[in-house]
């Protein structure tokens, strides 16, 4: 176990924050915490690049409120001390961790500071911040500059920052899968998950149910089938709330339209912080009613899920806003039939 009292030195905290990610990494899940914590928790030191990465960890773990808590006070303590390069980043970390919250709009407020101060030239490692700033940007729909930051990350360290190039895929990938490009989406998801895969903890970056979505959607059974065992498995060992309601809204996309219904109650039963994650889980249900026949009932769950993201201000699930989309069968593909998904 990490066992650190008192005050913690400049070159023990960077060893903590280190120490920190590698346990959670291998699931080693008290250990992790309890050297964040140590960091998170030192009110003797000034905070520094090492406060954000070890509030990442307690968000990674699904502690957000308490990883919100510690860089709030990291944020306004970099502001009075005018400390812009560190800051840039942990505006960039707390974007990341209101977006889990469900608090989008103050997002997309962090993330546009975080990029002010990142196009201005002022940020450590422009790149990280750039990742962060684009998953925020996902979410939200935020089509060009979501692009354009996930571009500069994909670059980051000349294209050698595995970690940055991961971050700024998912980005990439949500992205897609909410404008309905399921080709893009795939191909920019698969390349996460052979960075993130050997990670082991699901909880860092959160790209696994989106690539679940895009592999249904695309109707590859095998594929979609086997990420979803293979989540289910890693979070036996990490219990995270966030991939338990994921695994539910999976399971609702390949099961048998007679058994629709119970599903998806099953995928909205856990209480969920993010109103767009909800609203996700409902998009997904109405495009499953809508194949399977039951267009009056989609309409409703449709209707409500969009009318969510407009008042978010994402504009997420654009392909089902389309008129085409009215039309005809839009989303998941013909492998989500009980024949084909068995």
């Amino acid at each position: 176990m990490v066992a650190v009292a008192g005050d913690v030195r400049a070159a023990d905290r960077e060893l903590l924050t280190a120490i920190a990610w590698q346990r959670l990494a291998d699931f080693r899940v008290e250990e992790a915490l309890a050297a964040a914590r140590t960091v998170t928790n030192d009110s003797t030191a000034a905070p520094d690049l090492q406060v954000a990465f070890a509030a990442e960890v307690l968000a990674a773990a699904d502690e957000l409120d308490e990883a919100g808590s510690a860089m709030a006070v990291a944020i306004a303590e970099l502001t009075r001390l005018g400390h812009m390069p560190t800051l840039a980043y942990s505006l960039g970390a707390q974007a990341t961790i209101e977006v889990r919250r469900g608090r989008l709009l103050e997002a997309v407020k962090l993330a546009g500071e975080a990029q002010a101060l990142s196009d201005g030239g002022t940020a450590s490692w422009a790149g990280w911040a750039d990742a962060g700033i684009a998953a925020v940007e996902a979410v939200a729909g935020l089509e060009a500059p979501c692009r354009a930051h996930a571009a500069r990350a994909l670059e980051s360290l000349g294209g050698g920052d595995l970690w940055t190039q991961a971050d700024g895929l998912a980005a990439i990938g949500l992205l897609e899968l909410g404008l309905g490009n399921d080709d893009a989406a795939r191909l920019a998801l698969d390349r996460a998950h052979e960075l993130l895969h050997p990670v082991g903890h699901p909880g860092f970056i959160r790209y696994a149910a989106d690539r679940i979505e895009v592999l249904v959607r695309l109707g590859d059974q095998d594929e979609a089938l086997k990420a979803i065992a293979d989540l289910d498995e890693r979070n036996q060992r990490a219990r995270l709330p966030w991939a338990t309601r994921v695994l539910a809204r999976s399971e609702m996309l390949i099961s048998a339209p007679e058994v629709l219904d119970e599903a998806y109650e099953r995928a909205i039963a856990s209480p969920v912080q993010s109103a767009f994650e909800r609203a996700r889980s409902s998009l997904a249900y109405g495009e499953r009613l809508r194949r399977a026949g039951r267009r009056v009932d989609a309409r409703e769950h449709l209707r409500a899920a969009l009318e969510t993201f407009e008042t978010l201000g994402s504009s997420h699930g654009r392909g089902a806003r389309s008129p085409s989309c009215e039309r005809v069968d839009c989303g998941y593909a013909s492998a989500t039939t009980p024949a084909a998904m068995s």
